[in-house]
């Protein structure tokens, strides 16, 4: 069945291509959930809210853009939702400080690192720099944009995407580290075992 065979029977109530929509696009409203939750328990539950709110909301879709587009879009926006909620309100204007290398890009190094790792480390960030990490760098909205979804001053922003980078950065190196680390000792500890005599 095509894209728009599976919408059109899924507005019709059609129980097969429900069921189709939702398998075919679980893990990419996953990958997306699991980018702005605190845990992958956390994530599956956010994931269910979405495609309800998808098939809710199929009867708005028209077909005049990328269906895959447009649950992004909704699953964003739900995120997003979720991230307001669960922040108090804050003085934003007192919470900006202003860090002398905050012009100064970092690159985080192209390296061998499982996407199941990323995904933790960028969970373990704290929530504000998480959000304007994923927005920005993942989702890439500009700052603009950003700051009028999240209603933050856009200078804040770029402290808060500027501090994300630090952290995944060295989380990053971190972990390469540990893993070298790991190599190292399992080659010294089979070359002992090779040069042991026999007995």
């Amino acid at each position: 069945m095509t894209e728009e065979e599976i919408v059109n029977g899924c507005k019709r109530g059609n129980v097969n291509c429900q069921r189709l929509l939702y398998n075919n696009y679980y893990y990419f409203v996953m990958s997306i959930c699991l980018r702005y939750s605190n845990s992958y328990e956390e994530a599956q539950d956010y994931v269910q809210e979405i495609m309800i709110k998808v098939f809710k909301n199929l009867v708005n879709y028209r077909f005049t853009g990328n269906f895959l587009g447009w649950i992004r879009t909704v699953s964003v926006n739900y995120m997003l939702n979720v991230v307001r909620d669960s922040n108090r309100p804050k003085n934003y204007a007192e919470t900006i400080v202003i860090d002398e290398n905050i012009d100064k890009e970092i690159v985080i190094e192209d390296a061998d690192v499982p996407m199941t790792e990323i995904m933790k480390m960028i969970q373990e960030l704290p929530s504000d720099f998480r959000t304007v990490f994923n927005l920005i760098v993942i989702d890439e909205y500009s700052y603009q944009e950003v700051a009028e979804m999240l209603n933050q001053n856009p200078s804040l922003l770029r402290i808060h995407l500027f501090r994300a980078k630090k952290i995944l950065k060295s989380k990053i190196e971190a972990y390469l580290k540990d893993e070298n680390d790991k190599l190292n000792n399992s080659k010294e500890i089979k070359s002992a075992n090779i040069s042991s005599p026999i007995k």
